[in-house]
């Protein structure tokens, strides 16, 4: 990888420790339902989005579980302006979204689907169709990782028939992209990515909503995955690289996650030097990270290289991880 390619954001923010305190976040009032209610259930949805980035899904997923169980969904319940309402139940099938998103990195894929039904639900609900493509693009992305792939195209699908502003159709199209191609279906696949880069060049959005914001980098690493799917293994190794200067420096988790996906792909294309020092970018930024994902790609990684540990590189590399083992 070269020198410009290479951002650690973890030298930039190295984030709080995985053993810190629960976070502090506002909780709700027990009488009905008011926009100081919404506010507080916004600022919690970010406090959580913003840890998720840094630390992984593992850090606070059980914290959300419990304000969504405790403090959020009970208060649905109580009366209140049709409009206050409607903004409630937005702010809850986001937090519903993001808590199924954080089991997903956790590995806990039963409780994520659990999590995406009721986010669904609540997108319904709320009558904003935006949200409720996001939902069910995070479906399908959850069908791909367990193998499903005509679930995940349908998924797919069924998000992009949903209303949704040019960002936005832009993080819709491009997982359409890699569920076309993990489908076979190379030129709906690609035909996909570039109307996804079209959308994102025009898109106009916040950068910093906690849910379905999407931007270069993210696009990259869909198009990395398409064409990794596709047979183009060069190809997808130039894409991740492009995109590791693009990603925001508060986005440790992904940073780490992109850098394992990469190492991967050296691994295959016969770059074992520079996958090596790739991984130990990867591991580089795990002290700070509570992310089944990341744990998953080091074990397998330590399986794979194994047979190769007489080579210096594999073997200081392996030397490394063996507290993981």
């Amino acid at each position: 990888m070269t020198a410009e390619n290479r951002r650690t954001p973890g030298s930039h923010r190295p984030g709080r420790p995985v053993d810190a305190p629960p976070l502090a976040v506002p909780l709700l009032s027990t009488g009905p339902l008011g926009t100081a209610d919404v506010e507080r259930a916004e600022a919690a949805l970010l406090a959580f989005h913003r840890s998720d980035l840094a630390h992984g899904g593992g850090r606070d997923r059980r914290q959300l579980a419990a304000y969504l169980a405790r403090e959020v969904l009970p208060r649905l319940r109580r009366p209140g302006p049709t409009a206050v309402r409607l903004r409630m139940y937005q702010v809850a099938g986001q937090l519903a979204y993001l808590c199924g998103f954080m089991h997903i990195d956790d590995h806990r894929h039963e409780q994520a689907r659990r999590y995406y039904a009721t986010a669904l639900r609540l997108a319904t609900l709320g009558g904003v169709p935006t949200d409720r493509a996001v939902v069910l693009r995070g479906m399908s992305v959850r069908a791909l990782a367990l193998g499903d792939g005509p679930g995940a195209l349908d998924l797919a699908w069924a998000a992009t028939r949903c209303a949704a502003p040019a960002g936005q159709r832009s993080f819709l199209l491009g997982q359409l992209a890699v569920a076309l191609a993990r489908n076979g279906a190379r030129h709906q696949a690609l035909r996909a990515l570039t109307s996804a880069e079209r959308f994102l060049d025009r898109a106009t959005g916040p950068a910093d909503a906690a849910v379905g914001v999407f931007h270069q980098a993210a696009l990259l690493r869909q198009e990395a995955a398409v064409r990794e799917l596709l047979g183009d293994l060069a190809g997808a190794v130039t894409a991740l690289q492009h995109s590791l200067p693009h990603r925001p420096p508060e986005e440790v988790r992904s940073y780490a996650i992109v850098l394992t996906d990469l190492a991967v792909l050296l691994e295959r294309t016969g770059h074992l030097t520079e996958a090596t020092a790739t991984w130990h970018d990867a591991l580089d930024l795990s002290p700070h990270l509570s992310s089944a994902r990341v744990d998953r790609a080091v074990t397998a990684m330590r399986a794979r290289l194994r047979p190769n540990a007489a080579q210096p590189a594999v073997h200081a590399l392996l030397e490394r991880t063996d507290h993981r083992a």
